[in-house]
This record gives C-alpha cells, sequence and structure tokens, in this order.
C-alpha cells in the first residue's frame, strides 16, 4: 500500500468540486495520456477535469483556486510550495524516469559516461542542445544535471530554447539534430520517439522521475482516496495495464517506500 504523506490539513484554499474536480498536472503525463487514464480508473475521480500545465503552473492553479489537485515532478519547487503552504498535503503517486536523448548519428558517441559528463562533453562538441527554459520538471532537473556538470549553458551558440512543452521540443530537436533531456514516457508516446537515440548514461538509475500530487483542502476526501487507490493493488494493476496500453512496455511505476 503506497504511503500517503500529510503534512498538514487546514481550512484555507479551494474545495474539492462537488461534481467534476480540477486536476492540474504536469504536461508529460498529460500529453502522453498516463493522467487520464488513471483519473478515469479510479473509483473517485473519474469525472474530474485534467489541465496540462508546467509544474510551476500547476502549483500557481492550485494556490489561486483554479484546481483542486496538482501532480508536479518539481521537487524544488513542490518544496517552497510546501513551505509556503502549511495546510498542504502530499502523497507520492508514481515514477518514470528522464532520459537523454540525441540524433541517432552521434548519440552513441557519449554512451558510457554520467549525465553530467555527457552533458559537458556535447557543450564541448558544441553539439546542437535543445531546453525547455519553462518552469517544468522536465526543465527542474535538466538544470540540475547541467549544474553537476560544472557547464553553465546560458547563452550558448549551441543552446537551443523553446519555451514550450516537450511535444514541440521534440520537434526542434528531430529538426536541428539536437540533444534533449526528455521524461522516457513522453518520449515512448512520440511518434517521434524512432528519430531519436537514447544516450546510454552510465548513472541512469540516478534520475528517477517521480510525480507527487498535492493539495491544499479535501473536504469530500475524495483526493487522498484518488492517492491511497494508485498505491493499492488496484492502483497497481491499473498502472500496468496502463503501461501495457500505452506504451508496450514498463515505464510507469508504483515507487516503493
Amino acid at each position: 500500500m503506497l504511503a500517503v504523506l500529510v503534512i498538514a490539513t487546514g481550512a484555507c484554499g479551494s474545495s474539492v468540486s462537488p461534481s467534476a474536480p480540477v486536476v492540474a498536472a504536469g504536461t508529460t503525463v498529460v500529453d502522453n495520456g498516463v493522467v487520464k487514464y488513471l483519473v478515469e480508473a479510479s473509483p473517485g475521480l473519474g469525472a474530474a477535469r485534467v489541465v496540462a500545465a508546467t509544474s510551476a503552473e500547476a502549483l500557481e492553479l492550485l494556490q489561486q483556486g483554479a484546481a483542486d489537485l496538482a501532480i508536479v515532478h518539481a521537487p524544488d519547487r513542490l518544496a517552497a510550495f510546501t513551505q509556503r503552504h502549511e495546510d498542504a498535503s502530499t502523497g507520492t503517486l508514481f515514477a518514470t524516469r528522464f532520459v537523454l536523448v540525441g540524433p541517432p548519428e552521434t548519440a552513441s558517441a557519449y554512451d558510457g559516461l554520467t549525465a553530467p559528463e555527457a552533458f559537458a562533453a556535447i557543450a564541448r562538441d558544441g553539439a546542437p542542445f535543445v531546453t525547455r527554459a519553462d518552469g517544468s520538471g522536465t526543465y527542474e532537473s535538466e538544470i540540475g544535471v547541467w549544474a553537476a556538470s560544472g557547464i553553465d549553458p546560458a547563452g550558448a551558440p549551441w543552446l537551443i530554447t523553446t519555451g514550450q512543452g516537450m511535444g514541440f521540443t521534440l520537434q526542434v530537436a528531430v529538426v536541428r539534430k539536437a540533444f534533449v533531456w526528455v521524461e522516457e514516457g513522453t518520449l515512448a508516446a512520440s511518434s517521434l520517439a524512432e528519430t531519436l537515440r537514447i544516450v546510454q548514461i552510465a548513472d541512469a538509475g540516478r534520475y528517477d522521475n517521480v510525480y507527487t500530487a498535492v493539495w491544499l483542502v479535501d473536504t469530500s476526501d475524495r483526493l487522498a482516496d484518488f492517492i491511497e487507490w494508485v498505491g493499492s493493488d488496484a492502483g497497481t494493476a491499473a498502472i500496468n495495464a496502463m503501461n501495457s496500453s500505452l506504451f508496450g512496455r514498463g515505464v510507469v511505476v508504483p515507487p516503493t517506500e
């Protein structure tokens, strides 16, 4: 059973809509169908309206009362949010992983390096690299890798900034024959997956991409029940069926305690 971390419960913020709660979730897991699948399969949130947003935008919607539940994968932003909102409750939902992909003809040159080493080598080689720079959890993870690499890519002639979601960013990466840091589920669901190659980084296990649910008020207990269901045997079965349906392989996993 999935353990739900409850930070605190207060009386401020938006209450869960009696008919159709609004779920604001990271664009990656909305675009690839993960959130829609799990919400519709759950016993309590089937009628929820899912809104695609970056993690930064999802937390802002939650703060404004425009969303009842936010699903984010930006741990630094989430920590800052929960520090400001002591009434926030959170629960871990599931995890994927981040991968580095690039042009098939050159990506193998960086196999065997750690992600920071690969980023540094790409920078030294002046190979094009596409970044979202959009407040997403993917971007937060990417800048962490850049920091570990010792390279500041800001203003570099090889850096291409889209400021947009992963779908468009992947298109740019293909057209420009560039490298990009991407969530594996989004890549797997993309029609462009076959035109990019995953770099076999040596420290792949370090880049788990954990999605966390956060809410402020849950007067009906539907949100907490949804989090608990995702971690239950029924939720695990739903995740396994979803992996088979959406990806044909195990991309999304319930995190272990």
